[in-house]
Formats: structure tokens, C-alpha cells, sequence
């Protein structure tokens, strides 16, 4: 993962993280059930935001590897490796 993309995920992270702890000052003084949700979201958009983000590098990483790789055999196990991967992160 590129340093550029490390400091966008881990800026984003870290705003989760505040929003959660705002989320849960809201809980505790007891603020409107809607604009808790509302919070909710934001932060599910955010992990939800990293989550792709790390997805797409390792994906791209994943690919570039199979194209650079001369043997066909080997190519197809890494392919079949990234279908494994592919599916575990969409889950």
C-alpha cells in the first residue's frame, strides 16, 4: 500500500474513531435516536471507505504479480489465490 494511501486510511480511522466516541457522548446524554443513526452511518462510510481502499491496493498488487509472472501454472494458482481473497473481503 503507498504511503499516500496509508495517510488517507489512517486519517479516515482516526475520524471513525472520534465519531465513535462522539456517538457514544450522545448515547450517554441521551440525544436523539435519529441523529445517533444519523452518526452511525457517517462512521460506517468511513470504515466502509478504508475497507475498498485497502481492498483496491491488495487487489492491484495481487494482479500485477500474476501478469509479471511467466509461468502459466503459476499465474493460475496465483489467480486462484486472488478469487480466495477476493471472496473472503467481500464477505
Amino acid at each position: 500500500m503507498g504511503i499516500i494511501q496509508n495517510i488517507k486510511i489512517n486519517k479516515n480511522l482516526k475520524m471513525a474513531i472520534g465519531q465513535l466516541e462522539g456517538i457514544l457522548k450522545m448515547i450517554l446524554t441521551k440525544r436523539d435516536s435519529v441523529e445517533v443513526s444519523d452518526q452511525l452511518n457517517a462512521v460506517q462510510a468511513l470504515i466502509k471507505s478504508c475497507q475498498t481502499d485497502i481492498i483496491k491496493d491488495e487487489i492491484t498488487l495481487h494482479i500485477e504479480d500474476i501478469v509479471a509472472t511467466p509461468d502459466a501454472a503459476d499465474r493460475k494458482a496465483k489467480v486462484d489465490k486472488l478469487v480466495i481473497y477476493i471472496d473472503r473481503m467481500i464477505k
